[in-house]
């Protein structure tokens, strides 16, 4: 099997080159069609895994052998509604959209970072180089990654000197009453979760939580009963924030339920 590859800058290229690719070419520049078809003696490809947009998508399935198959990873023209010709698929060819975020679901994500995470301690696999950002550069992190200059990944981290200690967010002032009813968004599940057990242990009695699935999962009932054995008082609904009519009888319940804060 040989595999073609193309990036869009001199040190991506070098670095295709390291892994073992002995034919690379411009990404910026659809020449790269060219140069396919002369590396592969007119022949063409059977696979293109594509992230380019535009002209350079037309080129790429022009390369396809019959039955050859076309993998598309990039949003751009999918988005924007963008017209191709149909002359290529005469040599019955398929076209694949694949939306990874769609893809990776919870469910198929878990095995497959397993199975990744094995191959990397027996070294089947090498990671991926990488660059690591303070999260106080976050904003220089953003510009170098929409500039593309980067090989690999950019990493954000937290300076270990820059933290605030536990015992100072623990001995911080955080008035809250304990008489108000507080509502969480998220609020059964994950962090919302936390945050609502956070305002329990510092007094709050009344807590209004709303997810968009409700407290339907094994860790939304345990959370409930945590809350409950505190001794708080808790209104936990399935509601989506987004709609406005659900808030505000979601809000109307909460106030009916329980009392205002005493000044």
């Amino acid at each position: 099997m040989e595999v073609y590859g193309t990036a869009g800058s001199t040190l991506k290229r070098q670095f295709l080159r390291d892994l073992g690719l002995h034919h690379v070419s411009d990404s910026r520049s659809v020449r790269f069609a060219e140069e396919i078809l002369a590396y592969s003696m007119n022949e063409g490809v059977d696979i293109i895994l594509n992230s380019l947009a535009g002209e350079a998508i037309v080129r790429s399935l022009e390369l396809l052998r019959v039955h050859g198959r076309f993998l598309e990873l990039g949003k751009r023209d999918i988005y924007g509604g963008s017209a191709i010709s149909l002359h290529p698929f005469r040599q019955s060819l398929s076209y694949f959209a694949i939306d990874m975020a769609r893809a990776m679901s919870p469910e198929q994500s878990g095995p497959l970072l397993q199975e990744i995470r094995l191959l990397l301690e027996q070294e089947v696999v090498k990671p991926l180089p990488y660059r690591i950002f303070q999260f106080a550069d976050a904003s220089e992190a953003f510009r170098e990654m929409a500039q593309g200059r980067h090989v690999g990944k950019i990493v954000l981290t937290v300076d270990q000197t820059s933290l605030v200690s536990r015992e100072a967010v623990s001995n911080a002032r955080f008035p809250m009453c304990g008489d108000a009813t507080y509502l969480i968004t998220g609020g059964l599940r994950g962090l919302g979760l936390s945050l609502a057990e956070y305002m329990a242990n510092r007094g709050v009695k009344y807590l209004a939580l709303t997810s968009s699935s409700g407290p339907v999962s094994e860790e939304a009932q345990e959370g409930l009963n945590r809350l409950r054995a505190k001794g708080v008082t808790v209104l936990a609904r399935k509601s989506d924030v987004a709609n406005l009519n659900e808030m505000e009888e979601f809000s109307r319940r909460s106030i009916v339920l329980y009392p205002p804060c005493a000044a």
